[in-house]
């Protein structure tokens, strides 16, 4: 529900996990001392809310609380407050703290909350990417219940709002039967009081003069809001590698994970990783998600001390662990000095407009071979990326086939210096691209196939099931383009769904597969690099 913060208001294998690495606790918040729940919500009813900021005060408390309503998509509650800074001083955000009322929950419902801040420049309204989605957090409540304050203290001397910018409180919403189903839309009458599921908050901001530590940068991991799904054959979320390209040490303060199990009803565990240089050098524990039990909370911020040089990589990544394929949304916000670039990764690959709605959309290539594609909303809004295509790992250019009308499907070739030549066919209806060898002799692909690069040797490759001959025929990928088809396994049919990932890390794609035949199924099969091992999924 990450985009839904704001939006709504308007594989990796083996992890290379050590056992010597530390595990960093997740102790439960402690409020602050000095107020009570009761307290702290009077003081926010009493604050500005939205305001402007003109003159100059040594320092000033943005607080307020934020009366959900129903957005665009009316299963989702939504509010934000902004504090503009016109001033012509910096400020820097010191501290935040928040409530979230969840007293009007009815039995058999839970409430999935998405809390954080974003700085922006004052004109703009979605923040989906690195340095401007400052931190979000998630919440699960299945259970009415006072949780008391969250404080959250910005490390060093926090985070810069400079003048032109503006500071943003937000909250969303979404209300889930415990049963399962789905989100639902909120009677009128529950929102009449402006109490259902309100946020409130306190920010505290002091001149930059008035501080004398260095600002600290927030980093997001991944670059952008990504969507994906994480099944038990894939654990690993999503990520981006920053590189300390500064002349000078980075120190990393603390690391902030948002993580949203989008099913509701499905049990999942997770862990967030912190590699330096390759090697996991501490883990973050997190609670995992229990369906119809309320989420304890953690920390928004866990406190790391972790030293970059001058050219180390530093990795945060979430590893999810699901029992069967679930939709999830992760990020890793990082507090960091600044001095970090993000790599290993292709932002905005190549500009085009993938739906012909005459804005151009965002396409980014990561390291793990996934192509990420964020189409613009109304009015050229960013959007949350969607996992359009898994395994390109080695394309070297991506080039806009040229098309009779914007109504035609748009094609993408991508070549690579191995040879290997692709045209990826847009299908936006389906947030997905279907590809297709530049030279085909074995007939056309369709969106019923399965691509991965499943005997590693840089070629992408096709695998169909075909249900009738009990075969899973895999289609080996070349410079001279797809292979005759061979069966990679038998006596197995059609499946519900199938996932694509390198499982293992041993360079060979794997997929997993789920079906149900009056009893839910589940297996990985792993790539031989000439066939199919079968496994079943943990359980």
């Amino acid at each position: 529900m990450a985009a839904m913060l704001i939006l709504g208001l308007c594989g990796c294998g083996d992890d290379g996990e050590s056992s010597s690495s530390p595990t960093i606790p997740t102790p439960t918040p402690t409020p602050t001392p000095t107020q009570t729940t009761s307290e702290f919500i009077a003081a926010a009813i009493a604050g500005s809310g939205t305001m402007t900021l003109r003159m100059q005060p040594d320092r000033l408390t943005f607080a307020g609380c934020l009366v959900k309503q129903k957005t665009s998509d009316r299963r989702v509650l939504g509010a934000a407050h902004f504090m503009t800074n016109e001033s012509g001083a910096e400020y820097r955000l010191t501290k935040f703290s928040y409530i979230l009322d969840t007293s009007g929950l009815q039995a058999g419902e839970a409430a999935e909350s998405d809390i954080g801040f974003t700085i922006l420049p004052k004109n703009e309204v979605v923040a989906l990417n690195s340095g401007e989605e400052t931190l979000i957090t998630h919440q699960y409540d299945a259970q009415t219940g006072d949780r008391g304050i969250v404080p959250i203290t910005l490390p060093a001397g926090g985070v810069s709002i400079p003048t032109g910018s503006r500071l943003s409180a937000a909250s969303v919403t979404g209300i889930f039967p415990q049963a399962g189903g789905g989100a639902k839309e909120v009677s009128d009458d529950r929102l009449a009081d402006g109490k259902f599921m309100r946020m409130c908050y306190s920010a505290e901001l002091s001149r930059v003069d008035l501080i004398s530590a260095a600002k600290v940068m927030s980093y997001r991991s991944p670059y952008r809001d990504r969507s994906y799904v994480a099944d038990p054959s894939r654990t690993t979320a999503p990520f981006t590698n920053f590189k300390n390209t500064s002349s000078h040490s980075v120190r990393v303060y603390g690391v902030g994970t948002f993580i949203s199990n989008l099913s509701d009803s499905e049990h999942s565990d997770h862990e967030t990783n912190i590699y330096v240089n390759g090697v996991l050098k501490a883990k973050i524990a997190l609670p995992s998600h229990v369906p119809g039990s309320t989420t304890p909370l953690f920390p928004p911020v866990h406190d790391v001390d972790v030293n970059l040089a001058p050219g180390d990589v530093l990795s945060v990544r979430g590893k999810v662990t699901p029992k069967r394929a679930i939709v999830f949304d992760y990020a890793a916000f990082i507090f960091a000095d600044d001095g970090l670039t993000p790599i290993d990764e292709r932002l905005n690959v190549i500009d085009v407009d993938l739906n012909g709605d005459g804005y151009n959309d965002i396409m980014d290539l990561d390291a793990q071979g996934s192509i990420w594609v964020s189409i613009r909303v109304g009015g050229g809004l960013q959007d949350t990326q969607q996992e359009w295509m898994r395994s390109l790992r080695n394309a070297d250019a991506l080039t806009a086939l040229s098309r009779a009308s914007t109504s035609d499907p748009l094609t993408i070739k991508a070549t690579s210096s191995n040879g290997m030549c692709l045209n990826l066919r847009a299908q936006p209806q389906f947030a997905r691209f279907v590809p297709d060898y530049c030279n085909n002799n074995i007939g056309a692909s369709s969106g019923d196939d399965y691509w991965g690069d499943f005997n590693g040797d840089g070629f992408i490759d096709r695998l169909r099931v075909d249900p009738p001959r009990l075969a899973y025929l895999v289609a080996l990928g070349s410079a001279y383009g797809l292979e005759s088809e061979t069966p990679w396994i038998n006596g197995y049919g059609a499946v519900d769904k199938i996932f694509v990932s390198d499982s293992n890390g041993d360079g060979r794609d794997d997929f997993e597969a789920e079906w149900n035949d009056g009893q839910f199924r589940c297996v990985i099969w792993s790539s031989t690099g000439s066939a199919f091992t079968r496994a079943n999924c943990p359980q």
